[in-house]
């Protein structure tokens, strides 16, 4: 019997009860959560800034593109509702996955609020990956077509693409909140990560 501790980036691993039989090496693992306190500090400070950053930032953007009227470009709409996904981002999921990761990377809101933090997340950042993708269409098109883009080009056209990237969006994330998943998905959570 063999016992070492490996040094990861976060925590220290103990192989513990470790034997070779037939050429097979069997492993019972304890993870353990030794990070020093300093750092455990350190790193959450480091993320609840990079929130706030995140949240008045776009915060930032959003307002200037609602005070300046020369703002209101049709691009500029595409990145209005992208700062406005990402604001929502730095609202409902970063906390909790902040939160999350403090508590050594397990859940313990319950399985509503889990189910509620993960579609959330989908839906805004499924809404941020489209809206980039709205915004990509838009300058290729105004690029590669100048004269004849900008006919079709209007703030109401653009309205339209944000709507449908929103839809989209609630789309993508509504099969698993009404149940396109797995029927056991319950019990294996309650099984797995019971503490």
């Amino acid at each position: 019997m063999t016992t070492m501790t490996i040094l990861t980036s976060t925590t220290f691993v103990d192989f513990t009860d470790t034997t070779l039989n037939n050429s097979q090496l069997t492993l019972s693992t304890t993870i353990t959560s030794t990070m020093p306190l300093w750092i455990q500090i350190l790193t959450l400070a480091c993320m609840i800034l990079i929130d706030i950053s995140a949240f008045l930032g776009n915060l930032l953007v959003i307002c200037a593109f609602f005070r300046t009227r020369r703002l209101q470009t049709v691009t500029n709409y595409f990145i209005a509702s992208l700062a406005f996904a990402d604001a929502l981002v730095a609202i409902f999921v970063l906390p909790l996955g902040i939160y999350s990761y403090q508590r050594d990377r397990s859940w313990k809101l319950g399985l509503i609020l889990c189910d509620l933090w993960v579609s959330s997340d989908v839906l805004l950042c499924t809404s941020s990956i489209l809206n980039l993708t709205c915004i990509s269409l838009d300058r290729y098109m105004a690029i590669t077509r100048p004269l004849t883009y900008t006919a079709y080009r209007s703030k109401f056209l653009a309205r339209v693409m944000i709507l449908l990237v929103w839809i989209v969006s609630a789309v993508i994330t509504c099969p698993p909140i009404f149940g396109w998943r797995d029927s056991n998905r319950r019990h294996t959570v309650r099984n797995k990560y019971k503490r």
